[in-house]
């Protein structure tokens, strides 16, 4: 039997032909808000997220609260959710079913009348046998088991949590990173091209790590490769306040190509596992401890203390009650930097019968 022409067609694949339009095409085309999931495009359909953070973090429950947030038409923290509730499903490696029972437990007392909507539309891979924990993509079972998987569920957006249990391979390595990058997007959206992924990643550790969360370095903050930070159209990268306790958590936008970058925030993790804004936390006093710049910080928050003086002499209570109040520096911390102004050395601050004035 003659198999020569089988061979040629084996050897040489048809490739898919790459997309191209005009600018006349492009123009025509109408679009709509409705394909926003979070943010201002920080997540949306057919788009591709980061979630960054060390190990130990909490990005697995916070990324559980996203999705119920999204589901119920809740705002994730400083983050508006937008749309109908979307179907998630999470693929996840790190938790077993008693820990992702105590935070169900949480979730579905946070979630109160809603529960039923977020039960409906949240979906999580669990590890109950060998295979559930072998989904390496060098692993062609494996990828056929996620291929079904995702198929039967038929989710909105996909979560791979953590990058790093998907691949036997090195992710130092940029070629590993993009192709792994490539395959789980693939893999994601094969039968629905709108669905939107999101990935979960370690990032750098310590306090050098934690200062590149931010500014001209955050390219740098997840482990591995920038591979990542240029695939992904968003990124969220999460560092902990104070070193050695992950009660409290700093968001800083990593990237958002279609959309603005929200402002860094704070939130604190409440007794009933539940992450909430802190409006109060001093970005610029933690930016300067880190070492990082800030446009805020450093002389301007003088300058904005002393400005409270220039516009009307006062007693020093008076004097820390305001700062405090125009948000400059918390009470404890208005009292300290007060002090330290009003110091003979500093020469910026007159005292006169107990009454503050600005030199």
């Amino acid at each position: 039997m003659n198999l020569e022409h089988l061979e040629t067609e084996l050897a040489e694949p048809t490739l898919e032909k790459l997309t191209y339009r005009t600018p006349a095409e492009i123009l025509a085309m109408q679009f709509d808000d409705g394909d926003r999931i979070l943010g201002e495009r920080i997540l949306s359909e057919g788009e591709t997220l980061s979630v960054l953070g060390v190990g130990g973090l909490g990005k697995s429950r916070i990324t559980l609260q996203m999705a119920a947030a999204q589901i119920m038409g809740r705002p994730f923290l400083n983050l508006q959710t937008h749309g109908k509730p979307r179907k998630w499903l999470i693929i996840q490696t790190e938790n077993s079913n008693r820990r992702l029972q105590d935070d169900f437990i949480r979730l579905q007392q946070w979630c109160g009348k809603d529960w039923p909507l977020v039960e409906a539309n949240l979906v999580i891979h669990t590890i109950e046998k060998e295979e559930d924990s072998l989904l390496q993509i060098e692993d062609l079972e494996a990828i056929a088991r996620l291929e079904k998987l995702i198929a039967e569920v038929s989710p909105d957006v996909v979560v791979w949590d953590p990058l790093k249990d998907t691949t036997w391979d090195d992710l130092n390595t940029d070629k590993v990173m993009a192709n792994l990058l490539r395959t789980l997007c693939r893999l994601s959206r094969k039968l629905n091209p709108k669905r939107a992924v999101v990935i979960v990643h370690h990032a750098l550790t310590g306090k050098s790590g934690a200062a590149k969360a931010s500014g001209m370095d955050r390219a740098s903050f997840g482990r591995n490769s920038k591979v990542l930070h240029s695939f992904c159209r968003a990124a969220i990268n999460i560092v902990p306040a104070e070193e050695d306790d992950n009660g409290k958590l700093i968001f800083f936008c990593g990237k958002n190509n279609n959309g603005p970058e929200f402002k860094p925030f704070a939130a604190d993790l409440g007794e009933d596992f539940i992450y909430r804004v802190d409006a109060r936390f001093d970005m610029d006093e933690w930016k300067e401890e880190m070492g990082i710049a800030s446009k805020t910080g450093g002389q301007s928050k003088d300058s904005a203390a002393l400005q409270i003086l220039r516009d009307q002499p006062m007693d020093l209570a008076s004097w820390v009650k305001a700062i405090d109040a125009k948000g400059v520096w918390s009470r404890s911390k208005a009292y300290e930097n007060a002090e330290r102004l009003a110091k003979p050395k500093a020469n910026l601050v007159a005292i006169h019968k107990g009454i503050y004035h600005a030199k």
